[in-house]
């Protein structure tokens, strides 16, 4: 069964906040919900540290 759309309205929500508070913090969490990795991107190669 897919997302229904108050899902990914959070999801872009959380996405929206990320982008303008990753300059502070990386490893922020939203929840039980938190960045693992990225690429690419001015900062380059993010992985979050074990819990």
């Amino acid at each position: 069964m897919g997302a229904s759309k108050v899902d990914v309205s959070k999801g872009v929500a959380l996405l929206t906040i990320y982008d303008m508070c990753k300059a502070l913090s990386k490893s922020m969490m939203f929840g039980e919900i938190r960045l693992e990795r990225k690429i690419g991107g001015k900062s380059g190669i993010y992985v979050a540290p074990e819990n």
